[in-house]
């Protein structure tokens, strides 16, 4: 086979799967369906009737996305309300953390307490993650308390949003208002395996330097 004729056939397979990956987020982001695409509406946005104490301080009815921080280092800032009545064993509670650390008690018991990630690049600060905290039946309709703290006054106390439902239900809502990121990110991978299977053909017909072969192996991890 000709060397025009294999990058040509390459080209087709990158453009098709290209349209292919884009079509489909399109579909799964914007169906005419609720329940379209990895949605199956099994979530709730706990966005409202928050109670948030913060030293002598206490305040009511909040919303997230919470737009100003409460209180100062190193004074905790607890934001509660109720669960709802119907939870599944199989649901998890996400919480999008920016920066702080955040202690979750269901009814006074603590089920989870994260103080940054451990590993090679943990700081003194935690970073921005998701938690992701497995829920049981038995909460329904019980209090949750959400403590964060931060050394950095301007996230002291500051949360967006926080879900609770099926995972997949939940991912699908924090990834759907970033859609052209991930299709970016899907069309930068592609485009680093096409390049690198291009490369890897023309080694072998001795078209091309080996040290360009490590070029597209490193693009292919960072992509």
């Amino acid at each position: 086979m000709c060397k025009s004729r294999v990058k040509s056939i390459i080209l087709y397979i990158y453009l098709t799967s290209v349209l292919a990956v884009s079509v489909y987020m399109c579909t799964i982001m914007y169906g005419k369906s609720a329940n379209s695409g990895f949605n199956k509406g099994e979530y709730y946005k706990l966005s409202d009737g928050w109670k948030v104490t913060c030293g002598n301080q206490s305040y009511t009815d909040v919303s997230f996305p919470v737009k100003k921080s409460f209180g100062e280092y190193p004074y905790p800032v607890t934001f509660e309300r109720k669960l709802p009545d119907d939870i599944s064993d199989s649901w998890y509670m996400v919480i999008p953390s920016s920066l702080q650390t955040v202690k979750v008690y269901v009814d006074g018991a603590r089920v989870d307490n994260y103080n940054g990630a451990m590993g090679l690049f943990r700081t003194c600060i935690p970073a921005n993650e998701w938690l992701i905290i497995k829920m049981k039946a038995a909460y329904s309709g019980s209090t949750v308390d959400i403590v964060t703290n931060s050394k950095l006054n301007d996230y002291h106390g500051r949360i967006k949003m926080v879900y609770i439902g099926d995972i997949t239900d939940v991912i699908y809502q924090l990834n759907r208002n970033s859609w052209p990121m991930v299709v970016a990110g899907l069309m930068l991978i592609i485009s680093c395996i096409a390049l690198w299977i291009m490369n890897v053909a023309a080694i072998r017909r001795g078209d091309v330097d080996k040290n360009d072969i490590c070029i597209c192996e490193y693009l292919v991890v960072i992509g």
